[in-house]
This record gives structure tokens, C-alpha cells and sequence, in this order.
């Protein structure tokens, strides 16, 4: 069974950005494209300076792997919130 996470990440320096893709050109992908998911999406929000990252895994072995092949990576914004994961 699959599991869901999500993450709301706000840029700290007031920035307002159009689309997802000028997000990621400043900020990169939040963990989204890393080695262990099944799928990993940036929304953004509708304020234009927040994205909401949605993650899947396999199970709870492929988060510990995910979480170990993270790049570490000085941060330009701030995780406001975190959702609970949830089997789906």
C-alpha cells in the first residue's frame, strides 16, 4: 500500500512567481525527483510564493531509503506545514 506525504514550502524573501517551473529555477525540485519515490509533484499555490510538494512511496523502507539519499542544501524558504502521510 502505497504512502502519501505533503509538504507546503514559502519562499522567506517575498518573491512572487508565475508558474512552478520559476520555483524550481530558484529553489530546485523540494525533494521531488529524488531516487526512492514513485511519483513527486510541486504545486503552485495560489498565494504565488508557496509550492505544495505531494510525495508517494512504496512503503515505509522506501521513506527511510528516500530520506538517506537526500542532498543536503542550504534552504531559501521555510516548510510551514507538514500533512500527516497517509496509506492510500
Amino acid at each position: 500500500m502505497a504512502i502519501t506525504g505533503t509538504k507546503i514550502f514559502t519562499c522567506n524573501h517575498g518573491t512572487t512567481y508565475a508558474n512552478v517551473d520559476e520555483w524550481i529555477a530558484e529553489h530546485g525540485y523540494c525533494g521531488t525527483n529524488t531516487e526512492g519515490l514513485i511519483s513527486g509533484t510541486l504545486t503552485l499555490n495560489p498565494d504565488g510564493q508557496s509550492v505544495t510538494g505531494t510525495y508517494v512511496w512504496s512503503d515505509e523502507a522506501a521513506i527511510d531509503a528516500w530520506k538517506a539519499n537526500r542532498t543536503a542544501f542550504t534552504r531559501n524558504y521555510t516548510t510551514v506545514e507538514k500533512s500527516e502521510l497517509s496509506s492510500v
